[in-house]
């Protein structure tokens, strides 16, 4: 079942005259609750980093397990119901996660080095960081992470854009909202 940090999903596919329930039609399903609540969380990083700044760092770096567990958790579930499936690499999103951390680390230790910018900048560097990280998520593995992923950073340069963060967080939650419904 597990050999050198990858998973087998063979034994986990559903049987032949079930759907899978992602196919099962209706309301929204755990994916899409789980994929709306990573875009909820950077939001809500954007929001600390603006009203306590103090609290950024440990905010972002507590994001990122959060989204390495669910991503895994995501990826695992789309194999488990695959017709196809494709081994579950645990190793590489692991160590993909690891480096997302040391990533945004090391963009809080340059800004307090530096001085070179602010804490809500710091923050949009956090939220760059943890979307492009989710972007090629979901270029290696659940493809619906990258469009997670292109929703915050396009949060980002809305926000940057219209230097009003707060009610830019709204649109990829709207957005998102939006994409869910339609599916229906």
């Amino acid at each position: 079942f597990h050999t050198e940090g990858v998973f087998r999903m063979s034994s986990f596919t559903n049987p032949p005259d079930q759907p899978a329930p992602e196919q099962s039609g209706g309301g929204l399903g755990i994916r899409d609750y789980v994929l709306l609540a990573l875009i909820l969380l950077a939001i809500g990083g954007i929001a600390i980093m603006d009203f306590k700044p103090e609290w950024g760092f440990w905010y972002w770096i507590g994001m990122v397990p959060v989204f390495g567990l669910l991503s895994i958790f995501l990826e695992w579930r789309s194999q488990m119901h695959a017709t196809a499936p494709r081994p579950l690499k645990l190793r590489a999103l692991v160590l993909h996660w690891l480096a997302t951390v040391f990533g945004i680390a090391l963009v809080f230790f340059v800004e307090e080095r530096t001085a070179s910018f602010d804490r809500t900048e710091t923050g949009l560097m956090a939220l760059l960081l943890l979307g492009m990280s989710t972007i090629f998520v979901g270029i290696h593995a659940e493809w619906r992470l990258a469009i997670v992923g292109l929703l915050l950073v396009a949060t980002l340069a809305a926000a940057v854009a219209a230097e009003q963060f707060f009610w830019i967080m709204l649109i990829p939650v709207v957005v998102a909202v939006w994409l869910m419904r339609r599916r229906r």
